[in-house]
């Protein structure tokens, strides 16, 4: 199974020790027992750098721009559903 990074929805909690995770439709899982809903981010790019991120020959500048890389990319997957709505520019 390739690299995974899990990404709360909403809340920071993690699911309690001895819980399962069943799966839902699409990517997301969600935590019985908790409304905590957990998203997996199954992308090819993530898989790959959580990958090089693990690698014990991983230098420290490698290291923090892949941490840096992964946060725009799990900022994008974070707010993937959120409206959004056009407004006129004010100048």
């Amino acid at each position: 199974m390739p690299p995974q990074l899990v990404l709360p929805s909403h809340g920071l909690r993690k699911p309690a020790r001895g819980h399962s995770l069943g799966r839902t439709a699409g990517a997301a899982q969600v935590c019985h027992g908790s409304s905590v809903e957990l998203r997996v981010i199954e992308h090819p790019l993530v898989a790959h750098k959580v990958s090089l991120l693990r690698d014990q020959d991983t230098t420290s500048a490698t290291f923090r721009q892949l941490v840096e890389e992964l946060v725009t990319l799990l900022a994008y997957e974070a707010t993937r559903e959120v409206r959004v709505e056009d407004r006129k520019s004010v100048v």
